[in-house]
C-alpha cells in the first residue's frame, strides 16, 4: 500500500479519537506574564518552557494535601483538567482548584502540577497567596516561570465590526464547568478563532446577576469575559459622544452599567422589555447611531430613577416635568441588538466605595509612592491625588504630603470601583449589637486600636434605621478588583478591608465565615472602608 495514503489515513485515525474524546492537544511557545507574590512567599523558578499540554473535559477528582493543619472546614473543589506530554512536567497533571480562603468568605482560584506526587504551585496561573490564605506553602515548590500560551487571551478581540475587551484577567477566572450547556447561557456568535462565544441568557430567571458580558470557554473549562466596546463613549470621562435633535452636543456625562454596591453589578444595562415602540429618536452619536428616549414619559423606568436613584443633598428635588426634560435616560441598539440604557451620572444612586483609608506603616522613616486605581474614578481626595500621592512616612502611621508639605494621620479617598458581587456569605446582627460586633470582626480583621476607633467613628453612626442588619466583609483580593492598589517600596503586609451592609426588617438565614486574623509585620500597608448607602 503507498506510504503516503497510510501516512493520512494515521492522521485522519488520530483527528478521530481527539474529536471521539472530547481532547485537544495543543503545542504552544511560552509568553511572557507577570504575576505577583505575596512578599512573604518564597518562590523557586524552573527555566521557561513550551507548554506541551493534552487538555481533557474537566474531571473531578480528589482534594490536594496542601492546606495549613488548621484549615479544617476544607471547602475546596479540584479538577484534573489536562497532562503536560512534554518538559520538566512530563506526564504530570495539571489541577484546576477552587479554594475557600477564609478571607471573608471569598475563594481563590489555583493551578498546580501532581507530578507523581510532587506538587508544583503555578503562580503564573493562579490567585496571589495571602497570609491568611489556607495553602501551607511548605508543602509544595512553586514555580514562577511556566506559562501555559493556550490560557492567555488576548486584551481585546474583533468579531466583524466590534471588539470586546477582556474583563479582569487571565489568571482568576470562573470555572466554568458545564456552565455553558446550562439555560443561564445562550451561543452568542462563534469566533473564527477562539469558537464559541456565550452570554447570559435573558430567558433564564434563575441569573440573579445578569453581568451582560460575553464568554469564551478556555482548554481548561475556565471562563475569559469579555465587554462590548461602545465606540461613541467616552468610559473614562463617562462621556457620550451625541448630537442631539435640537444640534445641541451632548456634554453631560452618563454611565451605562447598572450601579451596585461600590462598583457595578455588570458590564452593561441591557433592557429587555422595550421594543422600537416604545422608544423615540432623540438624537444620534458621533458614528451615526440612533439614540432614543422614551415616548411614554411615565414609564416606570424614568419613575424609578427619580424616585429610586435620583437624591438632592442640599436643594430639594427638581419637579418631575423638570427631571424628564433634562434628558435623564436615553437608549442605544449595540451591535449585538442589546438594547443600552445610559443614565444621567447625576441621577444614579448615591452609592460609592466610602471614606477608605490607607495608613503606611514602614520600619524607618521613608519616602513612600502610593497609587490606587478606583475603576469607576474618585469623588474626593485627601489630599489631593493628582497623579498619585507622594509622602514622608514615619513608623508611627504620620504621612507628611511631599507637595503641601502638611501632615496626615492617613490617605483618604472615595469613588467607585469596577464590578462585584457582594457576598451572600456574612452575619446578620441586631443593631443593639452593631457597636460589639464591630469591635470584635476588627479585632480579629487586624485592625489596631487607633484604626478601629477611626472605622467605628466613621461607619458606626451610619449602620442605623433599621433592627437588623446583614454586614459581610471583604479583602484584599476583592479590593484589589475593585480599586488596584501599588506602593513603592513594596510593603511586607497589606491589609485591605470592605465592609458592605444591608439593612433587615427581620432576621434572616445567612452562612456565616471564620475569620483568619492576618499578621502584620515589617512595613505594614491597612486600608478599611465601606460602601457608602
Amino acid at each position: 500500500m503507498n506510504k503516503k495514503i497510510i501516512l493520512i489515513g494515521i492522521v485522519i485515525l488520530l483527528i478521530g479519537v481527539s474529536i471521539g474524546f472530547g481532547i485537544n492537544i495543543i503545542m504552544r511557545p511560552s509568553i511572557s506574564v507577570v504575576v505577583p507574590l505575596d512578599n512573604n512567599i518564597t518562590a523557586t523558578t524552573t527555566p521557561n518552557q513550551l507548554a506541551q499540554v493534552l487538555w481533557i473535559t474537566p474531571t473531578k477528582v480528589e482534594s490536594l494535601k496542601v492546606f495549613k493543619s488548621d484549615f479544617y472546614k476544607t471547602e475546596d473543589t479540584f479538577y484534573k483538567v489536562g497532562t503536560f506530554t512534554g518538559g520538566v512536567f512530563k506526564d504530570g497533571d495539571i489541577l484546576f482548584a477552587v479554594v475557600a480562603t477564609g478571607e471573608m468568605g471569598g475563594d481563590a482560584r489555583y493551578r498546580f502540577i501532581n507530578q507523581s506526587g510532587k506538587i508544583t504551585f503555578l503562580a503564573k496561573h493562579s490567585d496571589a497567596i495571602y497570609d491568611g490564605d489556607p495553602l501551607d506553602v511548605t508543602k509544595f515548590s512553586i514555580d514562577t516561570d511556566t506559562v501555559l500560551a493556550d490560557l492567555i487571551f488576548p486584551e481585546k478581540i474583533n468579531y466583524g465590526a466590534s471588539s470586546f475587551s477582556l474583563q479582569g484577567n487571565n489568571l482568576s477566572e470562573d470555572f466554568a464547568g458545564q456552565a455553558y450547556y446550562s439555560p443561564a447561557f445562550k451561543l452568542a456568535f462563534k469566533h473564527p478563532k477562539f469558537g464559541d462565544v456565550y452570554t447570559n441568557n435573558p430567558d433564564d430567571q434563575t441569573i440573579t446577576n445578569k453581568q451582560n458580558g460575553y464568554h469564551l470557554i478556555a482548554p481548561d473549562g475556565t471562563l475569559r469575559t469579555y465587554s462590548l466596546d461602545m465606540n461613541f463613549y467616552d468610559t473614562k470621562n463617562r462621556l457620550p459622544q451625541i448630537t442631539w435633535n435640537d444640534g445641541v452636543v451632548n456634554k453631560s456625562e452618563y454611565v451605562n452599567v447598572d450601579v451596585g454596591g461600590c462598583g457595578s453589578r455588570n458590564f452593561a444595562s441591557v433592557v429587555y422589555d422595550l421594543s422600537l415602540n416604545d422608544l423615540v429618536v432623540m438624537g444620534e452619536t458621533i458614528n451615526g447611531d440612533k439614540v432614543y428616549e422614551l415616548k411614554d414619559t411615565n414609564n416606570i423606568i424614568l419613575q424609578n430613577v427619580y424616585n429610586n436613584d435620583y437624591y438632592s443633598y442640599d436643594t430639594p428635588k427638581i419637579p418631575y416635568e423638570q427631571f424628564v426634560q433634562s434628558k435623564p435616560v436615553f437608549f442605544w441598539f449595540d451591535s449585538m441588538g442589546r438594547l443600552i440604557k445610559f443614565k444621567k451620572a447625576e441621577y444614579i444612586p448615591a452609592v460609592e466605595c466610602g471614606k477608605p483609608v490607607i495608613y503606611l506603616y514602614p520600619e524607618e522613616t521613608t519616602n513612600v509612592s502610593v497609587k490606587i486605581e478606583p475603576k469607576g474614578g474618585f469623588t474626593f481626595t485627601e489630599p489631593d491625588y493628582g497623579n498619585g500621592w507622594d509622602v514622608l512616612a514615619y513608623p508611627d502611621g504620620k504621612l507628611v504630603d511631599l507637595n503641601s508639605k502638611i501632615s496626615y494621620p492617613y490617605l483618604f479617598w472615595e469613588g467607585r470601583g469596577g464590578i462585584y458581587n457582594t457576598p451572600e456569605k456574612g452575619f446578620v446582627v441586631a443593631v443593639q449589637d452593631i457597636h460589639n460586633f464591630l469591635i470584635e470582626k476588627l479585632t480579629k480583621l487586624g485592625l489596631n486600636n487607633k484604626e478601629q476607633a477611626d472605622f467605628m467613628e466613621f461607619w458606626e453612626p451610619r449602620i442605623t434605621g433599621a433592627p437588623y442588619f446583614f454586614v459581610t466583609f471583604m479583602g484584599n483580593k476583592v479590593m484589589d478588583e475593585i480599586a488596584p492598589l501599588t506602593i513603592t517600596p513594596k510593603p511586607d503586609s497589606v491589609i485591605r478591608i470592605l465592609m458592605d451592609y444591608t439593612p433587615l426588617q427581620k432576621p434572616i438565614s445567612v452562612q456565616g465565615y471564620e475569620i483568619k486574623t492576618p499578621e502584620r509585620k515589617g512595613f505594614t500597608v491597612v486600608e478599611w472602608g465601606g460602601v457608602l448607602r
